[in-house]
């Protein structure tokens, strides 16, 4: 996916390295469609808050970044505790 982690604290970080396996990763344009909103108000935080009101995901449960900030569009990789977790995001999806 990619050679650096984004910019974690210490408990994020070890959440994005134990939950490599319960990754997606979307482009802005994938997000904008799956949000159902434009592609100007696609944010790391405004996906955050779709993922808790649309799947009804805890924030304690993902944690999601941008991962590619330089392209023209970027890439948001959302990593999730455990295999439940996505499942829920799955079916809401």
């Amino acid at each position: 996916m990619r050679n650096r982690l984004p910019n974690l604290n210490k408990e994020e970080k070890e959440f994005w390295d134990k939950n490599k396996d319960f990754a997606v990763v979307y482009n802005k344009t994938q997000l904008a469609k799956l949000q159902d909103v434009s592609y100007d108000k696609v944010t790391t935080k405004g996906t955050m808050t779709w993922l808790y009101e649309h799947c009804g995901i805890q924030p304690h449960e993902f944690l999601a970044k941008r991962v590619d900030s330089f392209s023209y569009d970027p890439t948001i990789e959302i990593r999730f505790n455990g295999p439940d977790i996505m499942a829920i995001f799955r079916l809401a999806i």
